[in-house]
């Protein structure tokens, strides 16, 4: 009964350097994309404009799902401005979508050292962690955005996910409960709640109250439930 999600990503062909400026190239890259490098290498000097344009760009590339173009250009950014903090976090996003977790790891870090109190880049980093199959840092990365944000849905949600795969049903019957309490309207987590307090007891009846609402918000997961246990139609 539990979920999953996909995640867009993009492989990335060869990394090799360009021995003028020690630029890292993706292959393939746009043409546009070169000659928007060539034009802002060829200054000696970076402007506030001219970052404010590769930032531009690389927000273009973002939203066209072109995520190691713009990794790129946030890379460039950060290179010239080492504290440029939403770049920085850009560029991090931009890795985990393409799956280059070990270097995620360490824009992670850096975002850590920078700003320690955000909880979605620790709930990012919970994710990469996951993803490597690193269980106890993942737990650990989730219990600092919870402690940073206690009402933050996204990491509260994996939490639960996790525990209730772990049989931990009973720690995450009080996830779900307090998540009823922060977002009530959403199925996943009445499904989830029904699920646990289910195999929590045991008793397939004390699942219905949360499968019925569930079913009510259109979950076809909730809708089955509530249907062969519940006497929903």
């Amino acid at each position: 009964f539990f979920f999953s999600s996909r995640r867009r990503h993009t492989s990335c062909a060869l990394v090799t350097g360009v021995q003028t400026c020690a630029l890292p190239i993706c292959f393939p890259v746009t043409i546009a994309l070169v000659f928007t490098l060539i034009f802002f290498l060829s200054s000696s000097i970076y402007g506030q404009q001219s970052l404010g344009n590769l930032k531009r760009m690389a927000e273009a590339f973002v939203v066209e799902g072109r995520y190691d173009s713009a990794a790129i250009l946030y890379g460039q950014v950060v290179q010239i401005k080492p504290k440029d903090y939403n770049s920085l976090n850009a560029k991090f996003n931009c890795e985990i979508q393409l799956k280059q977790f070990e270097l995620a790891k360490q824009d992670g870090w850096r975002l850590i050292s920078m700003k320690d109190d955000n909880a979605n880049v620790y709930y990012l980093m919970a994710q990469i962690h996951r993803n490597l199959g690193e269980e106890d840092s993942t737990i650990e990365y989730l219990n600092l955005s919870i402690k940073t944000s206690p009402t933050y849905v996204p990491a509260l949600k994996m939490k639960g996910e996790i525990l209730a795969k772990g049989q931990e049903y009973n720690k995450a019957l009080l996830i779900y409960e307090k998540l009823i309490g922060i977002t009530s309207h959403d199925p996943e987590v009445w499904y989830m709640l029904g699920s646990c307090k289910y195999l929590s007891s045991g008793h397939i009846e004390d699942g219905c109250e949360g499968w019925r609402k569930a079913s009510e918000m259109g979950s076809k997961k909730g809708q089955e439930m509530n249907r062969l246990y519940c006497g929903g139609r």
